[in-house]
């Protein structure tokens, strides 16, 4: 097919594959809408790109700077790019986030392998420790005394169901004190029921996925959605995707493709133009020509910028051939303070069987709201110069576009908006669903479909 073949009018215009448009993508292609994607770049993921290693080092040459890079020191020279991959803004996703439910429905489970996320640490002033997450963990924690292990296995227990725990556990005590706290700041609540200042933090920075200090009310909801996804597949509340954080976007990408939707990537819409009599928009684009929608769908590095931008985070990434945490596929919060951070640094580190580097090696993520060179400094040298074969830094920004009625612009997180979860991708897409196809289910559940078996 030529490519001025797909001039037209569509029912949507898609600019863009990130995780928000590929889920609209996909949503409004199996409804059988017509629609037809565009995105200015060679490759899937929009916000959440994944770059293989030569890819990589090109892009932090243009956006960032290595501080460290033996790549050919110690990998050689002649690297398949794809032999590794790293995400510009990694992910980590709940058991029980919503997208495993769409993924479900939508049977994207078949075509994605997902590893889960084996240990959960938070950091002192001079070592990460695990966190507590289950009954065995709790007794297990050597650095916990007796006394604190008791306050922790009775404030898990109040949020986790019995069988969690294989008996009852009275928690009533803790029922007494989050009402007594309620109004006050959670921190408080913590030490009142024996916390040490360390787990306390981790508590507060890590499992309420506080930005700044909480209170008692707003840090309790947290602490359920955070511990509702424990136990589905394993100890802690997370897994991931295999290859990256692209891997979401581009199969629901394919999933739109399966029903009929149309990409065409390295090409956008050079000029968007409105049609007030007809309400429609007129996009041009190169090889094409004229298309024409009355709904255009957009990322904001698809649109005009009104020259103002918004701050999405401090990013570095390592690869080493030494693991900084106690698990092979691990996260981490550094809550505030505890390191000289002024925000909080979210570490993720991923290893060969998320198919991101060699056996052996491992890639390692840190984000924060503030500056982190200090703080991964000095991790780094813990490390040690001898394992450390790559350290990458740069800042992530992103263009605010202008208003054009008709055109839904799509708005990248920052860290502290999206630290784990893919729910702020899922509810920007339920809320053009709504507002523009509210006819449209998002992502149904699949129909069910009686057997029956006549007897002879």
């Amino acid at each position: 097919m030529e490519l001025s073949e797909l001039q037209g009018e569509y029912d949507v215009i898609i600019a863009g594959t990130g995780l928000t448009e590929s889920l609209i993508s996909g949503c409004l292609a199996q409804s059988g809408k017509k629609l037809i994607n565009f995105d200015k770049y060679l490759e899937y993921g929009g916000f959440l790109k994944t770059k293989g290693i030569n890819d990589f080092i090109t892009w932090v040459n243009e956006h960032g700077e290595f501080i460290v890079n033996r790549v050919e020191e110690k990998l050689g020279t002649n690297l398949r790019n794809g032999a590794y991959c790293f995400d510009i803004f990694p992910i980590a996703v709940f058991s029980r986030d919503k997208i495993i439910q769409i993924l479900i429905n939508s049977k994207g489970f078949e075509s994605l392998t997902t590893y889960l996320i084996e240990g959960l640490f938070f950091r002192t002033k001079d070592s990460f420790r695990a966190i507590p997450s289950s009954k065995s963990s709790i007794f297990s924690e050597k650095s916990i005394p007796v006394r604190q292990k008791r306050a922790v296995m009775k404030f898990i227990a109040y949020f986790l169901p019995e069988e969690e725990y294989g008996h009852a556990i009275d928690t009533e005590e803790i029922e007494q004190k989050v009402e007594e706290y309620k109004d006050k700041p959670f921190n408080e609540l913590l030490k009142a029921l024996n916390f040490d200042d360390d787990l306390a933090q981790a508590f507060e920075y890590f499992v309420a996925l506080a930005r700044d200090p909480l209170l008692t009310k707003d840090a309790v909801p947290r602490i359920r959605e955070f511990l509702n996804s424990f136990g589905r597949w394993g100890p802690t509340p997370f897994v991931e995707f295999s290859y990256g954080a692209s891997e979401s976007p581009q199969l629901f990408a394919r999933h739109s493709a399966v029903f009929g939707g149309i990409f065409i990537l390295n090409h956008f819409p050079q000029k968007i133009e409105r049609d007030e009599d007809n309400d429609q928009l007129i996009l041009t684009v190169d090889g094409i020509g004229t298309i024409k929608t009355k709904t255009l769908v957009a990322s904001s590095e698809h649109l005009e910028s009104t020259g103002e931008s918004k701050f999405i985070g401090y990013r570095e990434v390592l690869l080493t051939s030494k693991r900084l945490l106690d698990s092979d596929r691990a996260v981490s919060v550094i809550a505030p303070n505890v390191m000289g951070n002024e925000k909080p640094v979210y570490i993720f580190q991923f290893d060969d069987d998320l198919r991101c580097c060699q056996e052996g090696q491992y890639v390692i993520h840190f984000s924060s709201m503030a500056p982190i060179r200090d703080v991964v400094d000095k991790i780094a040298s813990d490390i040690g110069e001898d394992d450390l074969i790559l350290r990458a830094a740069f800042t992530l920004t992103e263009n605010i576009p202008k208003e054009i009625k008709g055109v839904y612009s799509v708005i990248s997180p920052s860290v502290e908006e999206v630290a784990f979860g893919t729910n702020y991708f899922i509810e920007a897409a339920e809320k053009y669903m709504k507002e523009t196809f509210p006819d449209v289910e998002f992502y149904p559940k699949p129909t069910e479909v009686e057997i029956v078996v006549e007897e002879e």
